[in-house]
């Protein structure tokens, strides 16, 4: 029929119509479903994210890698030698001016790089965290930089003065993360354990920078012996942590429990409506 008339309708391909042995048998035609209508279950996202599932525009989960496993191997790679050094283990110490190279490359920039990768995925908290570790360690790092260093000690009459101030910019840190503790009850509990151990470490360090400022160095040491454990212990879980996100990224058919608590405050104040969130997943 011509298009230009009025009764003209566009016609449209029909599916290949059941035989009759299948109308009887109750056959239907067979429903394919894309794998953009399958939603990821809520535990996955976190686990894969450290974010707690929330709706994006765009499909940009879909077309970039995944930044989480970048910013944990940055925080793991940074820490866990300071760990060591602040233990003395195998005669080292220092507080980490060994490592420093690591500390700034993994600790700021992997991490920095992980935090705007976050960004574009539209993953706010994982994009916090890592922005704000990742300042840390090189605000940490510039400490045992020339000439960075000594412009920092440069106002200080006495070396005793210097710890004294330095200690509150460890203890605002620490307040940031004990906050982030407390935001991360939507991830899960291994991600809220590492924050709670980070806080609880940062706070005894700043107290011994205070301790060593008074002249008692050796109560300072034994304090950051107690640092250096803990923040070993904060590793532990970091990694298996990493490990868990890397099996399921990875899709190894293995997973971790971590201990979902994507669900757990949803009932306090306005429940939020949960949607399918597979174009941003």
């Amino acid at each position: 029929m011509d298009p230009n008339t009025k009764d003209w309708q566009p016609t449209m391909p029909h599916p290949p119509s059941p035989r009759h042995g299948d109308l009887e048998s109750g056959w239907q035609p067979p429903y394919v479903e894309s794998a953009e209508t399958i939603a990821i279950p809520r535990q996955t996202f976190e686990k894969i994210y450290l974010n707690p599932p929330i709706d994006v525009k765009g499909d940009a989960r879909n077309i970039y890698a995944n930044p989480t496993p970048l910013g944990l191997v940055g925080f793991l790679v940074a820490t866990m030698p300071v760990s060591f050094q602040l233990m003395r283990l195998g005669g080292a110490g220092g507080g980490g001016a060994a490592t420093v190279g690591l500390s700034f490359y993994f600790g700021g920039v992997l991490q920095l790089l992980a935090c705007a990768m976050e960004f574009l995925l539209g993953n706010t908290f994982s994009f916090l965290v890592f922005g704000s570790f990742g300042a840390a360690w090189m605000a940490l790092s510039s400490l045992n930089m020339e000439p960075l260093a000594s412009g920092a000690h440069a106002p200080y009459a006495t070396e005793g003065e210097f710890d004294a101030s330095f200690a509150y910019g460890l203890v605002t840190f620490g307040l940031l993360t004990l906050t982030f503790a407390f935001c991360a009850l939507r991830t899960n509990i291994i991600f809220v354990s590492c924050f709670l151990i980070v806080s609880v470490a940062i706070f005894v360090f700043a107290g011994s920078f205070w301790v060593l400022a008074q002249g008692n160095a050796d109560a300072a040491a034994r304090m950051q012996v107690f640092v250096g454990a803990t923040f070993f212990f904060c590793c532990v879980l970091a990694w298996y942590l990493l490990i868990a996100n890397l099996l399921e990224v990875l899709e190894f058919g293995i997973s971790l429990p971590v201990g979902d608590l994507s669900e757990r405050l949803r009932g306090i104040g306005r429940r939020p409506e949960y949607r399918d969130r597979s174009k941003s997943v």
